[in-house]
C-alpha cells in the first residue's frame, strides 16, 4: 500500500482535492444539506475519479511491463577500433571500425556516430545486427555477430581522442541504448622506423539508456 501511494500520490492528491471541492460546493449550495440529486452527482463524481485512478494505474503497469520486456531482451554492443597502414612503410593510415552484437538478442535500428581528434564528425546507419551465434564450448558473448568493417579516413598524424558511439534498440523498442568507446591516439617522437608510428589505447565501453 505504501509503495502504491508513493507511486500514485499525485493522482490521489488530485482525487482528494476534487472530492473536497465537490462536497464543499454541495453543502454551500444546499444550506439544509444535500438532496438526493446532489448525492447522486457526488457518487458519479467519485466514480469518475476512481476510474481515472484505475486507468492511471493500468497505464503505469503497462509501461513497467514494456520496460521489463525491453530490459530482458537487450542486445550487447561491442565496438572495436584499429588503425591500419594503407601504404608502406607506414606513410599513411586509416581507421577500421567493427561493430558487433555479443548477446543472444537481435540488435535493431543501430547507428554509428563518431567524432575524430581533428573535430570532424560522421554517421553511418548500421540497421539490424543479428544475435551472436552459439559456439561449441562457448557461451554467448564469446563470439559475436558483426557488421562489415567500416573504413574511415585518418584525420592525420594528430595526438588526441577519437570517440565512437553506437545507438540501438532491441526486439522491443521502448528503450534506446548507447554504447561509447574512446580511442586515445599518440604519435611518439622521434618517429620509430621499425614499427607503426602510432600508439592507440581504447577505453572500456560505456553503456547508458538514452532518454
Amino acid at each position: 500500500m505504501k509503495r502504491w501511494l508513493r507511486r500514485n500520490w499525485q493522482g490521489v492528491a488530485t482525487a482528494a482535492v476534487c472530492i473536497a471541492v465537490i462536497v464543499g460546493g454541495a453543502w454551500l449550495l444546499q444550506p439544509k444539506g444535500p438532496d438526493a440529486g446532489t448525492i447522486s452527482a457526488l457518487a458519479a463524481a467519485v466514480s469518475a475519479v476512481a476510474a481515472f485512478l484505475a486507468a492511471r494505474q493500468s497505464s503505469a503497469t503497462a509501461r513497467d511491463a514494456s520496460r521489463a520486456l525491453s530490459l530482458s531482451t537487450k542486445p550487447q554492443a561491442q565496438i572495436l577500433v584499429h588503425i591500419v597502414p594503407t601504404t608502406e612503410p607506414f606513410d599513411d593510415e586509416e581507421l577500421r571500425i567493427t561493430v558487433g552484437n555479443t548477446s543472444a538478442q537481435p540488435m535493431e535500428d543501430a547507428v554509428l556516430t563518431w567524432q575524430l581528434r581533428d573535430g570532424s564528425r560522421g554517421r553511418h546507419e548500421l540497421g539490424s545486427i543479428g544475435p551472436a551465434p552459439i559456439a561449441r564450448g562457448l557461451s554467448f558473448g564469446a563470439v559475436g555477430s558483426y557488421y562489415p568493417v567500416l573504413t574511415i579516413p585518418s584525420p592525420g598524424r594528430l595526438d588526441g581522442v577519437d570517440t565512437f558511439t553506437v545507438t540501438f534498440r532491441g526486439r522491443y523498442p521502448e528503450i534506446e541504448w548507447q554504447t561509447s568507446v574512446t580511442a586515445r591516439v599518440t604519435y611518439p617522437q622521434p618517429t620509430p622506423t621499425d614499427r607503426q608510428p602510432w600508439e592507440i589505447e581504447l577505453s572500456d565501453e560505456v553503456e547508458r539508456e538514452r532518454a
